[in-house]
Parts: C-alpha cells; sequence; structure tokens
C-alpha cells in the first residue's frame, strides 16, 4: 500500500529544491532501461507537473525533460511533492492510451 507500482522511469531531479516566489529550470532524467510496460514515447512529454505545479515549459533532450516551474510566493516549505510526466499516446490508433510516468517524494520547496 502506498507504494508506485509504476515504473522506476524518472531517475532524478536536478535541481531537487526551489525557492518560493521564482520560475525554475528542473532537469527530469529518465532511464529507457527501466521501461518495461512500453518504450519511453519519442519527443516531449505532453504534460509534467511537480505536486501542485505544473510546467510552464517543456522540452527534451535525449533522455532529460527540462520543465520550467512557476513557484509562488506562498508555496507550502519542506514537503515532498511527487513529480508526474505523461506522454500522449503514439500511433494513428493511439491505443493504450498515454504514456505516464512518476517519482514519488522527488522535489520540495525549500526557504
Amino acid at each position: 500500500p502506498g507504494q508506485n507500482r509504476m515504473d522506476a522511469v524518472i531517475t532524478t531531479l536536478r535541481p531537487g529544491t526551489a525557492a518560493r516566489g521564482k520560475v525554475h529550470t528542473v532537469e527530469i532524467e529518465l532511464d529507457p532501461t527501466k521501461a518495461r510496460r512500453r518504450a519511453i514515447p519519442e519527443g516531449n512529454p505532453t504534460w509534467v507537473q511537480i505536486g501542485p505545479f505544473e510546467a510552464t515549459k517543456i522540452e527534451r533532450k535525449e533522455n532529460v525533460i527540462v520543465a520550467q516551474f512557476e513557484i509562488p510566493a506562498d508555496a507550502s516549505v519542506g514537503v515532498l511533492f511527487d513529480c508526474h510526466i505523461e506522454f500522449e499516446a503514439a500511433g494513428p490508433m493511439r491505443r493504450g492510451g498515454p504514456v505516464v510516468y512518476k517519482k514519488n517524494d522527488a522535489f520540495r520547496v525549500g526557504e
């Protein structure tokens, strides 16, 4: 119970901490060898979210997702947030739905 059963494709978030009231660029490293069910789709993810913060800009450099987040000045401090990445389903039939990866307790907001 409470364990993430998704493939552990997200290995690292750099930096793992952000300051309130600023825009931060976070690099999210993916390990394609951990994708057991479906290969990591090509291209940029359609959605990246860390805790309540949704990425305002998303790029991909091979196996690293570079996402920009605006952390509000009143964001909770010290709480560990999960990271979610979603890729649109590939192919003309879009079978199987979107491809989603998650890493628990991956990021926090500091003072």
